[in-house]
């Protein structure tokens, strides 16, 4: 009879929200950087120390001005120490309730006091949640004294080198928020969820005062409330064993993956006689893990790749205090990316992360602290302990990583178990444990031989390290492809998210990325968006779309590949557009779109190749190019594919030039030759054959030396001059080393100036193309079409789009200055530019296809350490090139880095191709 009158009336003392029952939350502090509250601070040491003065509580001190600003590699380390003193008060209606005070995050070592009396033992360990049962402490009379004296540096050693001693900034101080939870004194401390795709569901309830005669009762809900199954209850309380475990089985739940993140609650009760003493509701997914050894990692039954970034908990302005919004925006950023997985380097996040990994959809690696070194097993245990019982149930977190890059301590690896229902899988990033080869940097033949020949999953933890602008995005695409081909692989994680740029107060607000420690993200502080944001974004989309040239050929079919893991594509949405470029005539170059429209559904399983067909309106045949934009079922974007139409060959670019007319001039001087067409005069020198000085409407402009062989030494075997009035040509021959390269200019009335060229040359080199010189600091702008608006390198090429592009001149450094997109570098596929000068217009179109377009030589990081990332450029300022080269990483030259990543080698490698040279001056701006 008992039972029956519980299964009637728990879902009346659930959904009644009887607020006496339920777990209140008091916050003492703000809850995050942007809500903070004001408590009393003192430093004792640095800026701004020996006197008590008011510090925004969450907060790091040095970012409020206390203190002294540490890098983890620094020694010694500022040691100083800070001490905050609060007020709270307590209603009575508080008294005989469970009071605790629990603190999210405070670096280091935490010594509280309320109403001057120790609230427990010294906490250590700073990323970690911990609390302290106050209840006989306070009063409820009159208000409550909160003292909290925090040291930066640990008197623990093993605390100090395994958050210390690292590679990232250290901060002190109270930086995650602070409350009080208050409970009844009988309540439910924690739960610990197994629920597997299957519907199967286990959990471990902790309580607290509970006697014999208590029950708990169970009921899993939707988010909006409905009920699903039964009620279900649990056996009666041992006095003397507080740890209930609990079973049901729900019939074909929706199962969590991070495609479809499907959630449920469970809400639980402690009931004694009838009467609900305590309420608690837990959220969790349906979700099963399974290692295969040798065939990668499963989630539900289907094999999943993991598309992952590393990511530091961090903010400019406010370090590791955080945001909502900052966590919002960093896994939409990382789901743009078309990535579904994120490892939590190196130290547990805020809560709130996790909780939107679950709801967004991420795949997750919660580790414990420990860059290079570990806790002490006494000390280690605990903080195993806080990490896995705040963390357990969410469903989006696969692994446990027990430290970092030795930073293991091996006592500790069986800890995770003893509060994990689930037994995830316990890594250690950097090595080989469990059956899954974790080593960090690899170059690609060790990834080749790995893949191939190994019983072990292949899952690098750290790859691609992304110091300034190498790795991430350079060399992806040959990783990924050996990575899909063999089922021992289960991805990786690229280094990083973002550079961890910090605010110095103490150097005039100036952002510091500590010299290359820290500028290696694929975003910059404040999120800016580098180039291999977009190439991540196409190399590991869940869409392939094989590689194909169109021309007008109808119908149009695309290969397709689904390369989800649970997503038909029927569930996503196509949508194709035919656009028109501008011609460089244009006085508002503006994109044209012709005609637009969606595609038909289309039935394709995940991991299956099929025919996608584009049935496109008479347009077709006017466009050139033709767009195909791919949107996932929470019609997010997945990628936008460009398709060119025509060549630049086929372009009818030359139309309504505005170019002078007139009959040409032709006049020789000694050692010069001089070619008046309309305006423009080009001035050639015949001892080097090259353009030397040109002059438009009597005004000079210094584009000069060239067209030359880029990277070669070579000796003019001939200059060649003819023609009349109506058409004249010049010829200029050389000879080098192994090559040969001919240059052949044409001049006609009313068309700019015309090149053709041919050249041969072979062995390995890092650039092959034709360069003319430029003062640099007389180019303002450019507008072109072509592939941007981003610069690319051999190992990088995906990620741009075919368009109209406009960016400003910058002497932008990747991972220093954050101004995005950078100017200067090698820009593809270009069908024509118009350089804006000091001096006038410059207007370089080519006829040929294929063409990357050389604007200037980027400047080298100040703290570089080597030249992996600053690949070679030719001495000329502007240049038309034909190959380019690859670049590096912090660790890896960039030949280790695959097949794409070579120098460019060839055997009498022979190019011709013809672009037009248009210069105006006395632009009206």
């Amino acid at each position: 009879m008992r039972r029956r009158f519980f299964l009637f009336i728990f879902p009346i003392l659930i959904n009644l929200n009887v607020l006496a029952q339920k777990t209140h939350l008091i916050y003492l502090s703000g809850k995050d950087k942007d809500h903070t509250v004001e408590w009393d601070f003192y430093c004792d040491k640095g800026r701004k120390s020996g006197e008590w003065q008011k510090i925004d509580v969450p907060s790091q001190w040095e970012l409020q001005g206390f203190g002294t600003y540490n890098y983890g590699y620094a020694n010694p380390k500022a040691d100083e120490i800070g001490t905050y003193k609060t007020t709270f008060e307590l209603s009575t209606d508080h008294k005989g309730q469970c009071i605790k005070l629990v603190f999210e995050g405070v670096m280091t070592d935490t010594k509280v006091k309320v109403n001057g009396k120790l609230a427990g033992p010294i906490h250590q360990g700073g990323f970690y949640r911990f609390q302290y049962d106050i209840s006989s402490l306070v009063s409820f009379s009159k208000p409550n004294q909160l003292e909290v004296e925090v040291a930066k540096v640990s008197a623990n050693a093993s605390v100090n080198r395994a958050e210390l001693d690292a590679d990232y900034w250290i901060f002190g101080g109270i930086y995650r928020p602070v409350y009080l939870k208050i409970t009844p004194k009988t309540h439910i401390e924690r739960v610990a969820i197994d629920a597997k795709a299957n519907g199967s569901f286990t959990m471990d309830v902790y309580t607290e005062n509970a006697r014999t005669d208590d029950e708990v009762i169970a009921q899993v809900t939707t988010l909006e409330g409905q009920k699903v199954g039964e009620p279900f209850f649990s056996k009666v309380v041992s006095a003397n064993n507080e740890k209930i475990s609990l079973q049901t089985e729900i019939f074909q739940p929706l199962t969590w993956n991070a495609e479809f993140p499907n959630l449920y609650y469970v809400e639980l009760a402690v009931l004694r006689k009838g009467e609900l003493l305590h309420s608690h509701v837990e959220r969790f997914g349906f979700r099963t893990i399974e290692i295969r050894k040798g065939d990668g990692v499963y989630v539900n039954g289907q094999r999943i790749m993991l598309k992952g970034v590393n990511r530091h908990s961090h903010w400019p302005e406010s370090g590791r205090t955080l945001s909502r919004e900052i966590h919002l925006t960093d896994i939409e950023l990382i789901k743009q990316m078309n990535m579904n997985a994120v490892r939590m380097s190196h130290y547990p996040p805020d809560v709130e992360f996790l909780d939107l990994c679950d709801s967004l959809g991420l795949y997750v690696l919660d580790e414990l602290a420990g860059w290079q070194a570990s806790y002490d097993t006494e000390v280690g245990r605990k903080l195993v302990k806080a990490t896995v019982t705040r963390d357990v149930n969410h469903p989006s977190i696969l692994f446990w990583d027990n430290g970092n890059e030795g930073g293991w301590n091996l006592e500790l690896d069986n800890e995770y178990a003893l509060y994990d229902p689930q037994k995830r899988t316990v890594l250690h990033p950097w090595e080989s444990f469990n059956n899954i080869n974790t080593k960090h940097y690899i170059d690609y033949n060790y990834l080749v031989n790995a893949a191939l020949y190994s019983n072990e999953i292949v899952m690098p933890t750290e790859f691609l390290h992304g110091l300034y602008d190498g790795g991430h995005g350079a060399g992806l695409d040959d990783y990924w492809n050996i990575m899909l081909a063999h089922p021992s692989a289960a991805g990786g994680f690229l280094w990083v998210l973002t550079d961890e740029g910090i605010v110095r107060t103490d150097q005039e607000n100036r952002i510091d990325a500590n010299k290359n420690y820290y500028p290696d993200g694929i975003l910059g502080p404040h999120r800016e968006k580098e180039a291999s944001f977009y190439t991540i974004k196409e190399v590991w989309s869940p869409i392939f779309i094989h590689p194909k040239k169109i021309g007008h050929d109808y119908p149009v079919e695309l290969t397709v590949e689904n390369r989800y893991s649970f997503t038909n594509l029927s569930q996503c949405t196509f949508k194709w557009s035919l656009v028109k470029f501008p011609a460089p005539a244009d006085e508002n170059p503006l994109m044209n779109a012709l005609a637009e429209g969606l595609v038909a559904p289309f039935d394709l399983l995940p991991n299956c190749t099929g025919q996608l067909r584009l049935e496109l309106p008479s347009e077709f045949q006017k466009a050139d190019a033709l767009y195909l934009t791919a949107f996932a079922p929470d019609q997010s974007e997945i990628m936008t594919w460009d398709f060119p139409l025509k060549s630049p060959g086929e372009m009818d670019y030359l139309l309504n030039l505005s170019v002078s007319e007139g009959a040409l001039k032709v006049s020789e001087r000694s050692g010069s030759l001089s070619v008046l067409s309309g305006e423009t005069e080009f001035v050639f020198d015949t001892l080097s054959g090259f353009l030397s000085q040109i002059s438009n409407g009597g005004t000079e402009l210094s584009l000069s030396n060239g067209p030359a062989l880029a990277g070669i030494e070579m000796n003019l075997t001939g200059f060649k001059h003819s023609g009349d009035a109506k058409k004249y040509k010049v010829e200029a021959n050389y000879k080098g080393n192994d090559a040969w390269f001919n240059v052949y200019w044409t001049f006609e009335p009313g068309i700019p100036a015309r090149i053709d060229y041919a050249y041969s040359q072979g062995g390995t080199f890092n650039f092959m193309g034709l360069t003319f010189s430029y003062p640099e600091e007389k180019i303002k702008s450019m507008t072109w079409v072509g592939e941007g608006p981003y610069r690319v390198w051999k190992n990088r090429l995906k990620g741009n789009t075919l368009g109209l592009w406009e960016k400003d001149a910058n002497n932008s450094v990747t991972g220093e200055t954050w101004q995005y997109p950078e100017f200067r570098g090698y820009h593809a596929n270009l069908y024509w530019a118009k350089l804006l000068t000091d001096e006038g217009v410059m207007t370089i179109i080519s006829s040929t296809g294929n063409d990357f377009l050389q604007l200037l030589k980027p400047q080298k990081p100040l703290h570089a350490g080597n030249e992996h990332n600053s690949p070679p450029f030719p001495e000329g300022t502007i240049g038309l090139m034909k190959a380019i080269p690859p670049i590096g990483t912090k660790f890896k030259q960039a030949s280790q880095l695959g097949p794409q990543s070579q120098a460019n080698s060839r055997f009498n490698a022979y190019e011709k191709g013809t672009f037009y040279l248009e210069l105006k001056t006395n632009l009206k701006e």
